[in-house]
């Protein structure tokens, strides 16, 4: 599937998300939008869209590929968290399994809300350190 949507308003990088349904896109353009301005434009589209093969008329390699995991995957985000749970009532969470999930990164714990967080299983992930942990 391709999808040509350039030259418009798109502005939000999480915009890019939305086409994640889009199981067969193996070709976007989104040149000319705002967006497209952001940093790591490439990277986080390429990551969020694995399976696409050309990117604003340029092809993806798959060191381009490697280096988009590289920095993307293994961070749980609140996109993420959103995506697992299928909401963003973090005041309504009160036990977390996050068990082999193959995360390095948790910043979106540190975001406000996790309030009635009790229980918070973390087994066998990629985890180097524990930092700026709250009671």
């Amino acid at each position: 599937m391709e999808v040509y949507i350039g030259n418009n308003r798109v502005s939000v990088l999480k915009e890019v998300q939305h086409l994640k349904g889009l199981q067969k896109l193996i070709i976007l353009d989104l040149a000319g939008n705002p967006l497209c301005e952001t940093p790591d434009y490439r990277h986080y589209t390429v990551y969020q869209l694995r399976k696409l093969k050309v990117l604003d008329g340029v092809g993806i390699e798959v060191g381009e590929q490697s280096l988009a995991k590289e920095k993307y995957a293994g961070k749980l985000t609140t996109e993420a968290l959103v995506e697992r749970l299928g909401h963003n009532f973090w005041e309504h969470v009160h036990e977390l399994d996050l068990c082999r999930s193959k995360l390095r990164e948790l910043d979106a714990l540190h975001a406000p809300g996790f309030v009635n967080l009790r229980e918070l299983t973390l087994d066998s992930n990629l985890i180097p350190e524990v930092k700026r942990a709250r009671t």
